[in-house]
């Protein structure tokens, strides 16, 4: 694949500020990494989404992934639009349907079936409280059979662990962010782009993904940022650990990148066998 061609397409969305710019660089690293996980398409296949940051993907998944139609859904875009991306030297157009949705509390507003691919990928860490419902309104959106190209933090990763023998936070993005509160941004409504409400070991992905009816085809890991600490500190603890669990099936790097697969109907979540997996949930007594 073209990483000119793929940064190309990726730089047709209009930015408008700082924050714009140093988000765009760094989803060039991510996705560049995430998205050769996705199975390509025949040209009719339809792809929705999820928390797209207005379609920002939408056309890589067109023109280098040859899926026939691309939807959106999240919190920041407006209800039943359009988002259209132009290429200034060629002139072909894009659109992209978009929906506005709190992925957590209400439904996709999609019928049963819609898709034949959902993407969600570095979105379900932000989630506040139920991450299930989340997932299995993507399972119902799909078709039976249906992909789904998953992503969250890897709270077990080699850097993690780095970050914790040398007294630092082991999360990516667990620090409080200001840009809102410069603002006087303090509603709930914003805490979305605060940062991380919980990163994820394999155990918790793989637990609610299946929860939800979903089998894991391929897991694996990446890291698009540069190493924390490259020294000696670094070399030891990765030594060390190795030499620990020299079996363990700990996923290392940054990211876990899961490719699913659909396994059966739908089933409503007030009927979902496992509705609050362990160890994601935990109940008081």
């Amino acid at each position: 694949m073209d990483r000119n061609a793929f940064d190309a397409l990726i730089d047709l969305f209009p930015v408008t500020s700082e924050s714009d710019k140093y988000y765009l660089a760094l989803a060039k690293q991510r996705a560049w990494q995430t998205l050769p996980h996705l199975p390509r398409g025949t040209g009719t296949e339809r792809l929705l989404d999820v928390g797209s940051f207005k379609a920002l993907m939408g056309p890589v998944f067109i023109d280098l992934w040859n899926y026939g139609e691309v939807a959106v859904v999240g919190a920041d875009v407006e209800p039943h639009s359009v988002i259209r991306r132009q290429a200034p030297m060629t002139g072909k157009g894009y659109s992209f349907q978009a929906e506005f949705c709190n992925i957590e509390k209400e439904p996709m507003p999609f019928a049963d079936g819609s898709f034949d691919v959902v993407v969600v990928t570095e979105v379900i860490e932000h989630l506040l409280m139920d991450p299930v419902y989340a997932m299995n309104e993507i399972n119902r959106v799909l078709v039976p059979g249906g992909r789904v190209l998953f992503s969250v933090p890897n709270a077990a990763s080699d850097e993690c662990l780095t970050f914790l023998v040398n007294n630092e936070q082991p999360g990516f993005l667990r620090q409080y962010l200001s840009n809102g509160l410069k603002i006087g941004n303090k509603d709930l409504d914003t805490v979305y782009e605060m940062g991380h409400y919980h990163e994820y070991t394999s155990r918790e992905a793989i637990a609610l993904v299946e929860s939800c009816g979903f089998e894991v085809i391929k897991r694996s890991g990446i890291s698009y940022s540069p190493e924390h600490l490259a020294g000696w500190r670094w070399k030891l603890l990765k030594t060390f650990v190795h030499c620990l669990f020299p079996r363990s099936r700990r996923v290392r790097e940054d990211v876990i990148v899961m490719l699913l697969r659909k396994k059966g109907p739908y089933v409503p979540l007030e009927k979902l066998a496992n509705r609050f997996p362990a160890p994601l949930y935990r109940t008081y007594a």
